[in-house]
């Protein structure tokens, strides 16, 4: 199979007017599920790499679709509350008996978005309205698959937009918007993708590089009092690094790891502050506690008491203005 995965283009602003859909965009690895007669069941990735061998239980499902389907998806870890990345990303060290046995336990899913092929027929010419159409059609026939789903699908902007808003917590990452009419188109980024974000109030612990363009170490307080970093920022612009020029560091630079969802980052050395300085900034991906990716600096927060800022804001949609 030689088919590459139409893509999606970012955006600040979701498209409004005729003819425009939007779905869900989740927070998990999209990949192409297909059932080929003379090739078995294959589950690849954006890339064309194979995923099968670390999720076992979706090679599964492919005798159960008709032979010659190609389904367009999300491999996704549902959890009690949302979805769970770092599971998903934990398979990937797995294959064989380890996948076999992780599958037993807390099996993945996939929520298809999108049917390319059936019965070996290319579909990618018709209409996006009539290809999800037929995959409707062909997942209702399948009866109830408890790790086969397909994509809520909505026309209605304002419906879309309470996703953006209200469920970053539950594994939503964002909205992508869809043409109906549209072909498929391999390889283009003829969608269009608004990431979900919310702003939280966060302590700076420090920063790292110079005060020119540094990034800022962030801390949040724990429910016993103990302040925790669980991230850092992109780079900010040096006139909006001036508070920082007001606060003594705390001696010499500590050589403490900065703790995130996956490793302790290793830096020659960031600046340590006491934690005074109250700062808002946007995040998107939050892992158990930690932020996957950087933070974005929206202002300075000198109405807030640094106490004030505790990891509960992570839990809910956003920071408040208390």
């Amino acid at each position: 199979m030689d088919l590459e995965p139409q893509l999606s283009q970012l955006s600040r602003d979701l498209p409004s007017g005729p003819g425009w859909v939007y779905e869900p965009k989740w927070d998990g690895f999209r990949a192409l599920l297909a059932d080929l007669p003379e090739r078995g069941t294959r589950l690849l990735s954006r890339r064309g790499n194979e995923l099968g061998p670390h999720y076992p239980e979706l090679l599964a499902l492919g005798p159960r679709l008709r032979p010659g389907a190609v389904l367009d998806g999300e491999i996704v870890a549902f959890v009690e509350g949302g979805l769970d990345f770092g599971a998903l990303q934990y398979r990937l060290s797995m294959r064989d008996r380890k996948a076999w046995e992780a599958a037993a336990t807390r099996p993945v899913s996939f929520v298809a978005f999108d049917v390319l092929q059936l019965a070996g027929d290319d579909l990618t010419a018709r209409p996006f309205s009539e290809r999800r159409r037929m995959l409707e059609d062909l997942v209702a026939r399948l009866g109830a698959q408890p790790l086969l789903h397909v994509t809520p699908q909505t026309d209605d902007r304002e419906l879309a937009l309470r996703w953006l808003r209200g469920h970053l917590s539950a594994g939503i990452e964002g909205v992508v918007a869809k043409r109906a009419l549209d072909r498929y188109r391999p390889g283009e980024r003829a969608w269009v993708k608004v990431k979900g974000e919310r702003t939280v109030d966060a302590v700076v612990c420090g920063y790292i590089g110079s005060l020119a363009q540094p990034r800022l170490v962030l801390g949040l307080f724990s429910a016993d009092g103990d302040l925790y970093g669980f991230g850092s920022t992109y780079p900010l612009r040096e006139r909006e690094a001036g508070p920082l020029r007001t606060i003594e560091p705390l001696g010499r630079k500590s050589q403490r790891p900065i703790m995130h969802r996956w490793q302790s980052e290793s830096f020659e050395g960031w600046t340590e502050l006491p934690p005074q300085l109250v700062v808002e900034v946007a995040v998107t991906h939050v892992d158990h506690g930690r932020l996957r990716h950087g933070a974005h600096f929206r202002r300075w927060r000198f109405d807030r008491e640094a106490r004030s800022c505790t990891g509960e804001q992570l839990l809910g949609g956003g920071a408040g203005d208390e």
